[in-house]
C-alpha cells in the first residue's frame, strides 16, 4: 500500500497562479473526495501527483519511492474498448483495480456510466482496501465511496473528515461560528470607534478649556492616551481579525408559471419495440401539471425513446399518448443546437425582452455574475453554455421543460443552483439524468424503465432517495455475482498472460496453472447461480 506526501505544491501556467500551497497525505485505505469549481486546479494537481506534468515549488515524498498508480480518466473512456460495450468497459476498470497498483486516481469515473455502471463502481471501491483520490462531481456517488474530503479552491486546499454530506454539514457549522465571531468583532470596532470618537471630543473641549489649568491640562493628556491605545487596538483588530467566509450561494428565486394544467401527459398501454428490440411494454401513467417527474434508466433502456414518444416526434408506437396541446414547451437540447455564440452572455438573454438587472439577478442564481456576463458564449466551457440557456428557458417561463442530461460538465456548485433553480419554477419538467442527488432534490416523480417495464414511483426527497437504495440493494445478490464473475475473468485474462512466459519457473507455473483451473471452476459456479436465478 502506498502513500504520498505533499508539501508546499505550487504551479502557475503564464503568469497564473493555478496552486499555491498545497499541502495533505495520501495513504491507508483513505478515499478522498477532491471537490472544487471547475478552474481551480483539481486536474493540474492529478497531472502533478502523477508526475505528468512538473510543480514549481514544494515537494513530494513517493512512500516507496517507485509507487504505481494506476489512473481512471477520459483516456480509458475515449478508448476503442470504452466504446465496444459496457461490460467491456467494466472489464477495463477491474483490470487496472486488479493490477498491482500501490494507489489510484479517478478523475470523473461516473461520466460515462449509466446507474447500474456507477452504482457498480461504488461497489467495487468500497471491496478495494487501498488509497484513492476521487475527482467528481457526483455528490451521492461520493457520500458512497468516500472517507475524506478534501476542498481546493484558489485560497489553497482545506481537509474535512468524511463523505461531501459529513463536508457540507461541517461547513455549515463553520460559517455559523464564523458568522458570530465576526459579528462580535464588528460588534468590538463600533465600540471603539465610538470611544475614539468621544475621547476626541473630550480632547478638544479639555484642549481649549486648559489655558494655564494644570488639572485640565494633565486631564486632556489623559484622553490622548488613552485614544491612542484605542487606536492601536483598532487598527489591530482590522489587520488581524476575522475574516467573513465568502458565501458562495446562489441567488434564490421563486418562478411562478401562471398557466395551470391538470393533466399535461397521460399514457396508456403504451409499448414500443426498436430494431425487433421490446423497450416497454403496457405502461401506464399520467403527469400532472407541476410535476417534477425524473426518467431512468440504464442506457439503451428507452429514456430517450419515451421523451420523443411523449413530445410527439416518435409516433411509432402502441399505446394513447396525450399530451396537452395547450402547453408551451422547452427543450434544453433544442436550445443547444441554434445558439448564436458570436454573442455575450447578456445580449443572448436580451433577447428574451427581459430587463438587464432582473437577467442579471437571474445569472446570478446560477454563479454568472459581474463582467462574467459580458463573455462570448463560444468562449463558454459546455457546462456553462448549458446553465446560460438553461437560465434563458427559466426567463421564457414555459408550461413544460425538458431536460437530457441537463448537470452533465457542471461542477456541484452548478448543479446546486440549477437545482435550486428548477424547484423553484413552479411549472411542469421531465428530466433525463443518471444525477441521483438531482432527481432527489427536485423531481416528486420518477419513471424508471427496467426490464421492460415503466416503473411508476412518486414520493418526497427522503422517499425517492430510500426508491435508489432498495432497488440498488434488491439486486445486490445478482449484481454481486456478476462482479465476482467480472472480477475472475478479468484474473483468467491475467493468469493466461503469466502462463505464456517462456522463462516462468516450474513452481511458479505449478501455482498458475491450479490458480487457473479453480478461478474457472469457480466462474462455471457463479454461472449456474445466475442462471438459476
Amino acid at each position: 500500500m502506498g502513500k504520498i506526501i505533499i508539501k508546499n505544491i505550487s504551479k502557475s501556467f503564464q503568469n497564473r497562479t493555478i496552486l499555491k500551497n498545497i499541502s495533505f497525505e495520501i495513504g491507508d485505505n483513505l478515499k478522498i473526495g477532491l471537490v472544487g469549481e471547475n478552474g481551480v486546479g483539481k486536474s493540474t494537481l492529478k497531472q502533478i501527483i502523477t508526475k505528468a506534468i512538473s510543480y514549481d515549488e514544494g515537494s513530494i515524498n513517493y512512500i516507496p519511492s517507485n509507487i504505481l498508480i494506476g489512473i481512471i480518466d477520459e483516456n480509458l473512456y475515449n478508448s476503442n474498448t470504452f466504446l465496444s460495450g459496457g461490460e467491456a468497459t467494466k472489464k477495463e476498470i477491474l483490470n487496472i483495480f486488479h493490477s498491482n497498483y500501490d494507489l489510484f486516481i479517478l478523475d470523473e469515473p461516473t461520466n460515462h456510466l449509466d446507474l447500474s455502471g456507477v452504482q457498480w463502481l461504488e461497489r467495487l471501491i468500497n471491496s478495494i482496501n487501498k488509497p484513492m483520490i476521487i475527482i467528481s462531481h457526483d455528490r451521492f456517488f461520493l457520500d458512497e465511496v468516500t472517507n475524506k474530503t478534501f476542498v481546493l479552491s484558489n485560497n489553497g486546499i482545506k481537509t474535512y473528515e468524511g463523505n461531501y454530506s459529513s463536508y457540507e454539514k461541517q461547513l455549515l457549522m463553520e460559517k455559523i461560528t464564523n458568522e458570530n465571531l465576526y459579528n462580535k468583532q464588528q460588534q468590538e470596532i463600533r465600540a471603539l470607534k465610538e470611544n475614539i470618537s468621544q475621547r476626541k471630543q473630550w480632547f478638544n473641549k479639555a484642549h481649549k478649556m486648559a489655558g494655564t489649568n494644570d488639572h485640565l491640562r494633565a486631564l486632556s493628556k489623559k484622553h490622548v492616551s488613552i485614544m491612542r491605545s484605542k487606536e492601536k487596538k483598532l487598527e489591530k483588530l482590522k489587520e488581524n481579525g476575522v475574516e467573513r467566509i465568502k458565501d458562495n450561494s446562489s441567488i434564490k428565486l421563486i418562478l411562478n408559471n401562471n398557466n395551470s394544467f391538470k393533466t399535461a401527459i397521460r399514457v396508456e398501454n403504451l409499448s414500443k419495440s426498436f430494431d425487433k428490440k421490446l423497450l416497454f411494454k403496457d405502461g401506464n401513467f399520467t403527469i400532472n401539471g407541476g410535476d417534477k417527474v425524473g426518467i431512468i434508466g440504464n442506457n439503451g433502456s428507452g429514456k430517450t425513446t419515451l421523451l420523443n414518444i411523449l413530445l410527439g416526434e416518435d409516433k411509432n408506437y402502441i399505446g394513447d399518448v396525450y399530451l396537452n396541446p395547450n402547453m408551451k414547451i422547452s427543450s434544453l437540447s433544442q436550445y443547444l443546437e441554434v445558439v448564436n455564440e458570436e454573442i455575450t452572455i447578456l445580449d443572448y438573454l436580451l433577447t428574451t425582452n427581459e430587463t438587464e438587472n432582473i437577467i442579471r439577478l437571474y445569472l446570478g442564481s446560477v454563479f454568472i455574475k459581474g463582467d462574467r456576463v459580458n463573455t462570448l458564449i463560444k468562449n463558454l466551457s459546455i457546462g456553462e453554455k448549458c446553465r446560460v440557456i438553461f437560465t434563458k428557458i427559466i426567463i421564457e417561463n414555459p408550461d413544460l421543460i425538458i431536460l437530457d442530461e441537463p448537470t452533465n460538465y457542471m461542477d456541484i456548485l452548478s448543479k446546486e443552483s440549477v437545482s435550486l433553480l428548477l424547484k423553484s419554477y413552479s411549472g411542469t419538467a421531465l428530466v433525463v439524468s443518471h444525477d441521483r442527488h438531482l432527481i432527489s432534490t427536485v423531481c416528486n416523480r420518477i419513471l424508471k424503465i427496467e426490464n421492460n417495464k415503466i416503473i411508476n414511483f412518486t414520493g418526497n426527497h427522503t422517499e425517492i432517495i430510500e426508491f435508489f437504495t432498495c432497488n440498488k440493494t434488491s439486486n445486490s445478490k445478482l449484481n454481486v455475482n456478476k462482479d465476482e464473475i467480472l472480477m475472475l475473468q478479468c484474473r483468467l485474462s491475467q493468469l493466461s498472460g503469466l502462463l505464456d512466459d517462456p522463462s516462468l519457473e516450474k513452481d511458479a507455473k505449478l501455482n498458475y496453472e491450479k490458480e487457473f483451473l479453480n478461478t474457472s471452476r469457480r466462474i462455471s459456479e457463479l454461472r449456474d447461480i445466475k442462471y438459476k436465478k
